[in-house]
């Protein structure tokens, strides 16, 4: 039998586990050397068949929705975002200015919880804006907000519209709106 004291195996686990974070460290890093690479590659390719190329640090959505609304606005065609992100969405329905050419929020085609294929689908920013209506985009930011970006609001304890319609109907959460737009 072996006789191993806890001290001794301590040690052992200690280093066991300097390896194994060392080798997950170093895997880590050359995977980010790799993925930057690569990006830089794409861009490359992509500026070599004189389409523009936008790179961020951090969160995209604002430089998306800041691009396609500067294309609608400079450009004599419709824009389309393919995205799946409801930030996306509810920046559009907010930031697109009914003088700009029409600009579509696009979802791709995915699988959906029986695993049968949903079709995506073509949504107009302007046609969203009407049956919502200018107060309605005015606040959306708001409510997507506090909605906590998701389905359900963590502060009500509601859906996205039941959120909205919290705001609009108590004359509290309605100064809340007028100060955290202006």
């Amino acid at each position: 039998m072996y006789n191993i004291t806890h001290s001794a195996l301590k040690r052992q686990v200690d280093v066991i586990t300097k390896q194994v974070v060392g080798a997950y460290l170093r895997m880590h890093f050359w995977l980010i050397c790799v993925t930057k690479r690569f990006i830089e590659l794409l861009k490359q390719h992509l500026l070599l068949n004189a389409l523009k190329v936008h790179l961020v640090k951090s969160d995209a959505d604002t430089m998306i929705v800041s691009v396609a609304l500067n294309c609608s606005e400079h450009g004599n065609t419709a824009v389309a975002i393919l995205a799946e992100d409801t930030d996306i969405l509810a920046l559009l329905c907010h930031h697109r200015k009914p003088s700009l050419n029409e600009v579509f929020f696009v979802s791709p085609s995915r699988k959906g919880k029986d695993g049968k294929r949903v079709e995506g689908k073509s949504v107009n920013i302007g046609v969203i804006q009407k049956k919502m209506g200018h107060e309605a985009c005015e606040h959306i930011l708001v409510v997507h907000a506090t909605g906590s970006c998701d389905t359900t609001s963590v502060i009500f304890d509601l859906g996205k519209g039941s959120v909205y319609n919290k705001f609009a109907s108590d004359s509290c959460t309605q100064s809340l709106f007028h100060f955290a737009i202006s």
